[in-house]
């Protein structure tokens, strides 16, 4: 985002100082990497350092789920429509408000499909009230749930959605493709470009244009048509694992020796 004269200065005397000086440096992804080297870091010295859960406890707890059906069928929800996830508090920046104009525009162009948004948050009320007013069909609010809860919900989804204005990361990206299920994210989520590989693991759609949102949803169920879903669901567990703990282990391990060696030469100087 565009910043004041002032504080674009502070920036620059006080975080680009730092970046400067820095041995190494751990961005979460590409974007963050971006933002660093613009800062003055060096970008050899950059490993990234995702934020990310357990990827591999939580493919196992998948492993062990029922069906995606039998899982919709306890959660009282349509079995055979194509069925859109959110999975995040309901706050302004995250946007639920655009998806939820979104799926009305690709309901109103007759694409069958459903929404289901699990959460809470202080616009819950007005989310609910929004979907009323516009007599939005096949869309349900499952309220908040536990992580421990959150794979089946995954596991029941075609697709889960990320459309947020601001987003430094993203975990639910995370979380999603290590259930084996494909995400569509806005352009302002920063997992989105290390994280989504297109009409593979997902697609991104430009942040904040409703239109784009639609066209990428109903693209989507036509992928689904055209897909086997067992390559999907793979393709979005071998993502999810590239960047599980291991790349955070093998990155700070990496920063660790750079800022050993920077200090041994240091002390190596006359």
């Amino acid at each position: 985002r565009k910043r004041g004269a002032f504080r674009a200065f502070l920036r620059e005397l006080v975080i680009g100082s730092l970046v400067r000086h820095a041995a190494a440096c751990l961005p979460l992804g590409t974007l963050a990497k971006n933002y660093l080297v613009a800062m003055g870091a060096n970008p050899e010295r950059c490993s990234f350092c995702p934020d990310t859960p357990d990827v591999e406890a939580m493919q196992l707890q998948c492993a062990a789920l029922p069906s995606s059906s039998k899982i919709r069928e306890e959660n009282q929800l349509p079995t055979k429509k194509p069925l859109f996830l959110y999975v995040g508090r309901f706050v302004e920046s995250k946007r639920v408000d655009l998806l939820i104009k979104a799926y009305a525009l690709l309901r109103g162009r007759e694409v069958d499909a459903a929404l289901v948004l699990v959460g809470s948050g202080l616009k819950e009320s007005a989310f609910r009230q929004q979907v009323k007013e516009r007599n939005i069909k096949d869309l349900y609010f499952l309220g908040y749930k536990q992580p421990a809860e959150l794979p089946a919900l995954y596991t029941m989804a075609d697709a889960t959605i990320l459309p947020s204005d601001e987003e430094p990361w993203g975990v639910v990206v995370n979380e999603s493709l290590a259930c084996g299920t494909p995400v569509i994210a806005s352009d302002h989520v920063g997992a989105a470009p290390d994280l989504i590989e297109s009409n593979r693991t997902g697609n991104i759609f430009r942040a904040g244009d409703v239109e784009a949102l639609t066209a990428t949803m109903r693209r989507f169920i036509n992928l689904l048509h055209q897909s086997e879903p067992k390559a999907i669901a793979d393709a979005c567990r071998e993502q999810a694992l590239a960047w599980g703990y291991k790349l955070c282990k093998e990155s700070f391990l990496s920063a660790v020796m750079s800022a050993a060696l920077r200090k041994s030469r240091r002390r190596k100087k006359p």
